[in-house]
C-alpha cells in the first residue's frame, strides 16, 4: 500500500514520466477520432508540452501495413508523444507496443478508461476497471516486454459503475460508490507496484460516460492517499485554461490532460500557461480564430490530402464554431455550424472560412 499524505505544493513547471520531463502540467489526453497528427501539432504550436495519439487497438497496429496508412495513424511529428493503446491479450499488446517502440515513439499508454459500449462489450478499456487483477496483470506482462527507457503510463476511471463484472462477463454483484473506490485504489497499487511512470486518472465512473460531473473531491483524495513521488495526473471536465488551474490547485495532481476541452481550441494551452505564469490570459480575436483553423486545416491537408481533409476536417470546424462569436444578429453559431458541416471542396472551406471569419 501507498499510504502517505501529499502536502506538497505542485510544481507548475512540470512534472517527469520516466526519463521524460514534462515542462509543463497541461497535456493533451489521447482522444478518439481526434488527437491525430494534424491535432497534436496543432497543439504543440499552441503550448502543448506532450501528446497523445488516439487510441488504437493492438490488433489494428499489427494488421497495418507500412506506407501512408501506418504514417497516418503512426507517425511521432514532435518528441515528447506517446501512443495510447488498448487491449486484453499480452502478447499482442507486446508485439504493438514494441512496434510504436521502433516507429519512435517516447511512451506507451495502456488505456483501462474508454467507456464506449462496444469496447467495454468486448472486455476492453473501462470494462478493465471491474477487474483489477486482470489489468495489472495485463499492465505488468507488457511492463516487462517494454525496453526499460520506455515509460508505461495508464490512463483509469474512478471505478465501472454500479454492477461489477467478473472475468467471465457475468454480473457478481452490485457494488456500493465505497467498494467501487477499492477497486480504484487496488488498481492504482498494482499499476504503481508494477512499474507505472504516471497515471492519469478520470473522475467518473465507466457507465456515467460523460454524463454528470467528474469528481474532483475523489482526485484530491486519491492524491493525498499516494506517495508524493508518485506522477498522477487529473481528467475531466477541463474546458477551459481555467478549470485546468483550478484542478491543479485544488486536486494536487501532478498535472492535467485536456480532453474535449483542447478539440477545436488548443489556446486552452497558451491560456493555461499565461495564467500559470502570472499574464492575461490570450483572447484570440476573429482574425486570430481564422489563422488558427487555416493552420490546421493546411495541417490536415498535408496528412490526408485535399478531398479527405474537408470531410476529416467537419468534426473540428463543428467543435471551433462553439466558440464562434457572431459579430451581428443576423449570423448565429448555428449558421456557422450548418455551413461547415455542409463543406465538400477545399473551395468551399475557404469561401465558409472568408464568409464568417475574415
Amino acid at each position: 500500500m501507498r499510504l502517505a499524505q501529499s502536502t506538497a505544493m505542485i510544481n507548475h513547471t512540470g512534472f517527469t514520466i520516466g526519463p521524460i520531463h514534462i515542462d509543463f502540467p497541461v497535456t493533451l489526453a489521447a482522444l478518439a477520432g481526434y488527437s491525430d497528427a494534424p491535432m497534436r501539432t496543432l497543439a504543440r504550436h499552441h503550448g502543448a508540452p506532450y501528446t497523445l495519439t488516439e487510441v488504437i487497438l493492438d490488433k489494428f497496429i499489427l494488421d497495418l501495413a507500412k506506407g501512408k496508412k501506418m504514417r497516418r495513424y503512426l507517425h511521432p511529428e514532435a518528441h515528447p508523444v506517446g501512443v495510447q493503446l488498448m487491449g486484453i491479450n499480452s502478447p499482442t499488446l507486446a508485439e504493438a507496443a514494441l512496434r510504436t517502440v521502433e516507429l519512435g515513439f517516447d511512451a506507451v499508454e495502456l488505456n483501462f478508461a474508454c467507456p464506449v459500449p462496444k469496447v467495454v462489450g468486448k472486455q476492453r478499456g473501462g470494462r478493465l476497471m471491474a477487474d483489477p487483477e486482470l489489468a495489472i496483470e495485463i499492465f505488468s506482462r507488457l511492463r516487462d516486454a517494454l525496453p526499460e527507457n520506455i515509460p508505461l503510463t495508464a490512463k483509469l476511471r474512478r471505478g465501472f459503475g454500479e454492477e461489477y463484472y467478473g472475468k467471465n462477463g457475468t454480473p457478481r454483484e452490485v457494488l456500493p460508490s465505497s467498494a467501487q473506490d477499492e477497486n480504484c485504489y487496488r488498481m492504482l497499487d498494482g499499476l504503481y507496484n508494477a512499474g507505472a511512470a504516471a497515471v492519469t486518472l478520470h473522475g467518473r465512473f465507466v457507465r456515467q460516460r460523460y454524463r454528470g460531473n467528474a469528481d474532483w473531491n475523489f482526485l484530491t483524495q486519491v492524491r493525498e492517499y499516494l506517495d508524493d513521488s508518485l506522477v498522477l495526473l487529473g481528467s475531466g471536465d477541463l474546458f477551459t485554461a481555467d478549470a485546468c488551474v483550478r484542478m491543479l490547485e485544488q486536486c494536487k495532481v501532478n498535472g492535467v490532460t485536456a480532453a474535449r476541452g483542447a478539440i477545436g481550441n488548443p489556446w486552452i494551452f497558451r491560456q493555461a500557461r499565461d495564467i500559470l505564469e502570472g499574464r492575461p490570459a490570450f483572447k484570440p480575436t476573429r482574425a486570430d480564430w481564422a489563422a488558427l483553423m487555416r493552420e490546421h486545416y493546411e495541417l490536415t491537408a498535408s496528412e490526408y490530402g485535399e478531398q479527405i481533409a474537408c470531410r476529416v476536417f467537419r468534426k473540428f470546424t463543428v467543435r471551433y464554431a462553439m466558440h464562434y462569436e457572431p459579430p451581428c444578429e443576423e449570423i448565429t453559431m448555428e449558421m456557422v455550424r450548418t455551413a461547415f458541416s455542409a463543406v465538400e471542396t477545399p473551395e468551399q472551406w475557404e469561401e465558409a472560412l472568408s464568409r464568417f471569419y475574415d
